[in-house]
């Protein structure tokens, strides 16, 4: 098959197109891999298949009754259980062997995962054992422009670091590990994503393995990226909606009914919420 090496290049359709052509359970050969991943899986394609963002500006409830929401969950639990082209959860460490996955074993054509952002941790496992590379983002059905999130924000000047005094010392390190010489170095370990866009494109940055790297400056560069947990208490809501989302990603649920508790979940959850709220100048969902 031939890869897409430009943006709006593939689609759910070819995506399933491809899922079948790379599929052969009787060799232990899947087209993707789709567990029950928050971050990287299903809300990237909620993203790019029209939602805005999980929750809504007050902070009151997820937005996974939106229709967009559904047919993205449905879309991924389908690779399981209706076109049988991602493995079901009990064969994923099997077929992983001695790697940490069974993308990097080589089991796996396609994974939407943060590797995108880690490459380094893939790269001595796979050596030259298959080529490989990152991809342009996909067009989801409503066509929506693709979407991405941040995850983390170090916080290197802690109360810590004031406590003992070295809040000068907290400090010069964050400039230092965010200044061009420590970048430069991400570019090329690739432990994690250079956080200066301008390493993100310089040659070291861009060299494979694996190819296509030009694609995370492109994923950067979008101003649409969202913050996944804008609340106080997320852990406590995000450990119970993995438990309700896993009843559908091992088929114990119906996906339409793992989301809907999903939903009457965040409902629950955010009705005792009484932490801060973000401020939104224009709100996206009242």
């Amino acid at each position: 098959m031939t890869l897409p090496d430009s943006e709006g290049g593939w689609t759910w359709e070819s995506w399933t197109e491809w899922d079948a052509m790379m599929t052969d359970p009787e060799i232990g050969a899947y087209g993707t891999l789709a567990p029950n991943d928050f971050a990287s899986q299903y809300m990237p394609q909620m993203y790019s298949n029209g939602v805005a963002k999980p929750f809504n500006d007050r902070l009151t409830r997820t937005m996974f009754d939106l229709p967009e929401a559904g047919e993205a969950w449905e879309y991924m639990t389908g690779k399981i259980f209706e076109h049988k082209a991602s493995p079901p959860a009990g064969l994923i460490r099997e077929l992983s062997g001695e790697y940490s996955d069974p993308f990097t074993a080589g089991k796996i054509g396609i994974w939407p995962s943060d590797r995108a952002s880690s490459t380094g941790f893939a790269t001595p496992q796979i050596k030259n054992r298959f080529a490989w590379t990152l991809l342009p983002e996909v067009i989801a059905a409503r066509g929506g422009p693709p979407g991405h999130t941040w995850r983390e924000h170090a916080n290197l000047a802690t109360i810590q670091a004031e406590r003992e005094g070295v809040i000068e010392g907290s400090t010069s390190l964050a400039v230092y590990l965010a200044g061009e010489e420590f970048q430069c170095r991400v570019g090329i370990d690739r432990g994690h994503m250079s956080v200066q866009r301008a390493e993100l494109g310089s040659p070291a940055s861009v060299a494979p393995p694996p190819e296509g790297m030009k694609w995370l400056k492109v994923y950067a560069d979008r101003p649409t990226n969202r913050g996944l947990f804008p609340f106080r208490t997320w852990r406590d809501w995000y450990e119970k909606h993995r438990e309700l989302a896993r009843m559908a990603w091992t088929g114990q649920q119906t996906p339409a009914k793992s989301l809907e508790a999903c939903q009457a979940w965040g409902f629950e959850h955010f009705s005792t919420y009484e932490g801060p709220r973000p401020f939104v100048a224009e709100p996206v969902y009242p």
